[in-house]
């Protein structure tokens, strides 16, 4: 079983036709769809619950990101 979470991620990918990616807190599924039209409505269906979801608090490794205090840094990027 894989949960989704609110740092849960979907990207195309050109790893295969019709193909996708979810990234998820501790690993990645590349899937592919029979059709772009199959492809779209997945990746609709997964952006529109990854915000209604919640953080996995049984995932030890979550759990201890989540624990740690904020750095903040202030880089440039310059193109």
């Amino acid at each position: 079983m894989y949960i989704l979470t609110p740092n849960s991620l979907v990207i195309n990918t050109t790893l295969k036709q019709h193909s996708f990616e979810l990234v998820l807190f501790s690993t990645s599924l590349h899937l592919s769809a029979a059709s772009e039209a199959e492809k779209a409505e997945w990746i609709y269906i997964l952006q529109s619950q990854i915000p209604l979801s919640n953080y996995d608090e049984s995932d030890p490794l979550q759990a201890a990101a989540l624990g740690h205090d904020l750095e903040y840094n202030t880089e440039e990027f310059h193109l």
